[in-house]
């Protein structure tokens, strides 16, 4: 009789453990395809991002003009990007006389926060920025020191 039982109790264990290792396998793969679904969305997503930002990244050259000076005083720099450890990785040299400057700052603005949202959602590490070198006015062209 007992010989049945431990029969019996094997019998419930064996079949117990081989439900367990098909569920986890089904489990397992449906993690995996979820996965790949979200990772194929979060490319799908900075793809769009990094197409607005290009777009942006137009309209604030469009908005600055072709950035010609007389004098230094008509020169101005602007950082584009992040802010990180209070510098901005990169900066737009621009001229206050040809900038339709209400439409270059928010271009300017709308840049800057899609890109700290970006740095946010993908968890890239952000380097330093640098401080930026001051705006002259060189061959009637605004550009850096």
């Amino acid at each position: 009789m007992k010989k049945i039982y431990l029969i019996l109790l094997l019998g419930v264990v064996i079949s117990g453990t081989i439900y367990y290792f098909q569920y986890s396998k089904k489990f397992y793969q449906a993690n995996l395809e979820r996965e790949a679904q979200l990772w194929s969305k979060r490319e799908e997503n900075f793809n769009k991002f990094n197409q607005a930002q290009k777009k942006l990244a137009e309209d604030i050259k469009q908005y600055a003009g072709n950035g010609e000076c007389e004098d230094s005083s008509q020169c101005k720099v602007i950082g584009l990007g992040e802010k990180v450890c209070n510098e901005t990785s990169h900066y737009f040299y621009y001229s206050t006389v040809t900038v339709d400057e209400s439409k270059f700052n928010l271009a300017v603005a709308l840049f800057n926060q899609n890109q700290e949202k970006y740095y946010k959602d993908s968890f890239i590490t952000k380097n330093c920025g640098h401080p930026p070198k001051s705006p002259v006015c060189r061959d009637n062209f605004c550009q850096p020191e």
